[in-house]
């Protein structure tokens, strides 16, 4: 952790008493790293990272062009799927509290929600929960949930979209798109351009 990158990045947090208080975060930083991976189930997160390997395999070279590519990766994420089920009546959803923050799960679920209606309302369920308690990130669940109608052709976006990061995509029933946003706990569209730097939709703008 570098206190000057800290500090140049987040100046307004570091000013008066704040600043000591990221400088003791520094020095306390090596036994805070011990403290957090104790809690971390290491089996459990070794079976996600096998799960989230087998995913990327068949989307990288060199199977990428084989006329057969799709039909690869429904098999690949049924298998994965049933391997995930598995693993939560195991040992409970992989939250932050279970396998840590940077466990890679969004792109692994984003997958899997593909497959059917089933594997759908089954992850759609775990990852609202999840929120709901705290150990899963409303903006991973909105990416995964655009991202979704997106690929399957379900409508546009609900909660403001994946792609590109520079614009937020077109959003069906824009006026309640704040509702839906609140009820996973992300701040208002508006609130999260400021956050973002994302310019907001002309419609959305009508609105205010």
């Amino acid at each position: 952790m570098n206190l000057e990158i800290l500090q140049n990045r987040f100046d307004f947090l570091l000013k008066g008493n704040k600043k000591q208080f990221y400088i003791k975060l520094k020095n306390d930083y090596p036994n805070l790293r011990k403290l957090y991976l104790k809690t971390i189930q290491i089996d459990y997160l070794i079976s996600i990272r096998e799960l989230l390997a087998a995913d990327q395999l068949l989307r990288n070279k060199p199977f990428v062009n084989d006329k057969n590519f799709s039909s690869y990766l429904s098999i690949i994420d049924s298998i994965s799927f049933l391997r995930f089920k598995e693993l939560v009546n195991q040992n409970g959803f992989p939250g932050h509290s279970i396998i840590g923050y940077y466990s890679d799960l969004t792109p692994l679920i984003a997958h899997m929600v593909m497959i059917n209606e089933e594997s759908f309302n089954y992850l759609d369920s775990l990852m609202k929960n999840a929120i709901n308690q705290g150990e899963f990130e409303p903006n991973d669940y909105a990416w995964i949930i655009d991202r979704r109608r997106l690929f399957a052709n379900l409508g546009f976006s609900i909660y403001g979209g994946t792609w590109p990061e520079e614009e937020y995509e077109n959003i069906e029933d824009i006026k309640n798109v704040d509702k839906r946003r609140k009820a996973i706990y992300l701040p208002t569209l508006e609130q999260d351009s400021k956050i973002t730097g994302r310019k907001l939709p002309p419609e959305y703008s009508k609105l205010k």
